[in-house]
């Protein structure tokens, strides 16, 4: 329980980041410093792998509503209803125990003909 708390506490460290490196890559200039930032960002993830923490990211599979939370719905041709299209927000499970669902947005399958 209390690693549960100490790795919660962490996930917004995590989202953070991955939003940092996001922006940073759009920089060549900043190209040095985002090296060192993936560094760090890879020896967290590591760490609290060790810890028992999975990352969700469940793009292509089946939509589950026990692990991933539908933000949206989105007609296309390509990906069939009912699949998730994107992850918005990773979702992480701890030790096999959701700690926050992934969210998701998810196909509704071809628009409806006119």
């Amino acid at each position: 329980s209390a690693s549960a708390n100490v790795v919660e506490s962490l996930l917004p460290v995590l989202d953070n980041m991955k939003l940092g490196l996001q922006a940073a890559e759009n920089h060549p200039e900043a190209k040095d410093i985002v090296v060192g930032f993936k560094m760090v960002d890879d020896q967290l993830k590591r760490s609290l792998q060790e810890q028992g923490l999975q990352e969700i990211v469940p793009d292509g599979e089946n939509f589950d509503p026990n692990l991933h939370e539908c933000i949206s719905h989105q007609a296309t041709e390509d990906i069939e209803e009912g699949k998730v299209i994107q992850t918005i927000r990773a979702g992480y499970r701890l030790n096999d125990k959701l700690i926050r669902a992934a969210n998701v947005i998810v196909s509704s399958g071809p628009e409806p003909s006119s």
